[in-house]
C-alpha cells in the first residue's frame, strides 16, 4: 500500500502561521516570574494586548482565570502528553469536585496546545536567559 502524504489545504498553513506569529509576539512580551524543570512561568499584562490578539488567546473562554503554561520540551510529543495529563487531571477532579465539597486542588482547565519553535532570539533569550 502507498504511503500517502498528509495534505494540508494553504488556508490551514496560513491559519497555523498566522498563530506562529502571534505566540511569538506573546513570548515578546512576557514578564519571566520564575521557572521550573519543565517549565517557565510568566506574566502578561492583557490590559496591553489588542482585541484582535485577545480574541486569539481567549477564543470564547473569555479572560477571567486564564493562565499561561509555556513548556521546555526538548523531545517531540512531551508537550502533547503534558496537555493531555492536565486535560485529564482537571476533567477528575472536576467531576469529583461535584461530588466532594471543598478540600480539592484547582487545576486550570487547559484551552490550547500548540508545538512552537521560536524563531525570534530576543523571545528565546527573554524565555529561557542565558540558557539559550
Amino acid at each position: 500500500m502507498e504511503n500517502l502524504e498528509k495534505r494540508v489545504s494553504p488556508d490551514v498553513l496560513m491559519k497555523e502561521e498566522i498563530q506562529e506569529a502571534y505566540l511569538e509576539v506573546l513570548f515578546l512580551n512576557l514578564e519571566k516570574i520564575n521557572e521550573g524543570t519543565n517549565g517557565v512561568i510568566a506574566l502578561i499584562d492583557i490590559n496591553k494586548l489588542s482585541l484582535e490578539f485577545k480574541k486569539f488567546l481567549f477564543n470564547d473562554e473569555g479572560e477571567k482565570g486564564i493562565v499561561m503554561k509555556i513548556l521546555k520540551i526538548y523531545e517531540h510529543g512531551k508537550g502533547r502528553k503534558e496537555y493531555e495529563m492536565q486535560k485529564k487531571a482537571f476533567q477528575v477532579l472536576s467531576d469529583e469536585g461535584k461530588e466532594v465539597s471543598g478540600g480539592l486542588a484547582k487545576i486550570p482547565k487547559p484551552l490550547y496546545y500548540k508545538e512552537v519553535e521560536l524563531r525570534s532570539e530576543t523571545a528565546i533569550k527573554k524565555i529561557f536567559g542565558n540558557l539559550a
